[in-house]
């Protein structure tokens, strides 16, 4: 049996699936928030030093967790695979029809040809050029004989060809046909391990003794308060979200340290050891090193949080927003304007934290996604990107 000291918590998780923009309104985020709220005052949770045993039927529990996730996160990304495997049998079967077309056109044009010259047999080409009545007109005659012999040849190489290139052009259709089928199987073997993982995780809540199902009550109480925390933030990242991007590149936050200790996606908690989503990505450096705005904007959010300690939020336009967590110090206010690379806190290890690193996070569109493959790419990027995504989440929907 494991006893946690939980004084510190990084906030983990909010309402809908990270790394995937859904179509999340404001509106949406605030009523959320406002059933947490009234949740955590009912329930009367403290969410200072609040201790937790983990039995091994608990962490039995988390380990489904993570293995669910990943079920789901692959099944997920199947789904998308899916997706673009039938579309591109779709092009590929209107190509094919195309080409089917264009050989039978060939196919007819070179049997008129043979017809053609079968009924005009007695006419041979010498005859033409001894017909010729001039040294012009031989000329002439001889180069439009050349030209009917190369119509011939040409006509004859391209049907060889579009033969050739229909069979492989069939060849490529099955099997990318085959590879829709084996997706198809492997996405249905995924949910049926999917199912068999969520049945044995209730047959663990079925057995919990009482003393488990008080401490797993008092984790999911728990996460509403993260989830709450987290819904704030998002809420503020979609204030005036209608506002023109300033422009450029981001930058990287913490100058002259690049070592990811966490990064962003599905982790084991350091404090409370369960599987959970890690919504940013943790950088290590020491103790008052300093923070760096990622780009141009106002400043939304500075502030302390009991999770994310010392937290400062920047909007940057077009929904787009950074935020900086556990700093030891805020060197900027509220309202404030800052220009990329700006100074504006201090590395350290407030809030809900293990040791000094910044944990930074990107947020589109009231989402948070994986912030390291876009810290070089300008945020106009992220957004056509991003809204790309959500745009065919919204298509696959209907």
């Amino acid at each position: 049996m494991k006893k946690i000291c939980l004084t510190v918590i990084i906030a983990l998780l909010c309402i809908g699936a990270y790394g995937t923009v859904q179509a999340v309104t404001s509106a949406d985020l605030e009523e959320r928030r406002r059933e947490l709220q009234e949740q955590i005052e009912a329930s009367g949770l403290e969410i200072e030093n609040i201790q937790i045993e983990l039995t091994e039927a608990l962490e039995k529990m988390n380990n489904l967790d993570k293995q669910i996730y990943d079920y789901e996160d692959s099944i997920k990304n199947i789904n998308k695979e899916l997706e673009e495997i039938e579309k591109d049998l779709k092009t590929k079967e209107k190509e094919l029809q195309i080409m089917e077309m264009d050989y039978e056109r060939v196919k007819e044009a070179f049997a008129d040809r043979i017809v053609y010259l079968y009924e005009t047999n007695d006419t041979r080409y010498l005859d033409v050029l001894l017909s010729s009545k001039s040294i012009v007109d031989f000329i002439s005659n001889y180069y439009l004989i050349g030209e009917m012999l190369e119509y011939d040849s040409n006509l004859i190489e391209k049907l060889d060809n579009n033969k050739i290139a229909l069979a492989e052009a069939k060849q490529d259709l099955e099997k990318t046909k085959n590879e829709l089928e084996n997706k198809r199987v492997e996405k249905q073997r995924i949910a049926i391990t999917l199912e068999n993982s969520k049945a044995v995780k209730n047959s663990y809540i079925n057995n919990l003794t009482e003393q488990e199902k008080e401490t797993k009550a008092k984790i999911e109480k728990y996460q509403e308060e993260l989830d709450l925390i987290n819904l704030e933030m998002l809420l503020s990242s979609m204030e005036n979200n209608d506002s023109i991007y300033v422009g450029g590149i981001f930058l990287w936050p913490t100058p002259g340290y690049y070592t990811i200790t966490s990064p962003f996606g599905m982790r084991l908690h350091p404090i409370l050891k369960t599987y959970r989503v890690h919504t940013g990505m943790d950088i290590g450096a020491p103790m008052g090193s300093f923070v760096l705005a990622a780009n141009s904007g106002v400043v939304s959010k500075a502030t302390y949080s009991t999770s994310y300690g010392n937290l400062v939020m920047i909007n940057h336009g077009n929904g787009i927003s950074t935020a900086y967590a556990h700093g030891s110090e805020i060197l900027v206010e509220e309202g404030q304007e800052v220009n990329r690379g700006d100074i504006i806190m201090k590395v350290g290890s407030t809030g809900w934290s293990t040791g000094p690193h910044l944990h930074f996070e990107i947020i589109v569109n009231g989402v948070k996604i994986d912030p390291y493959p876009y810290v070089t790419k300008t945020a106009n990027q992220i957004y056509e990107e991003e809204q790309t995504k959500a745009q065919n989440n919204v298509n696959v929907t209907e």
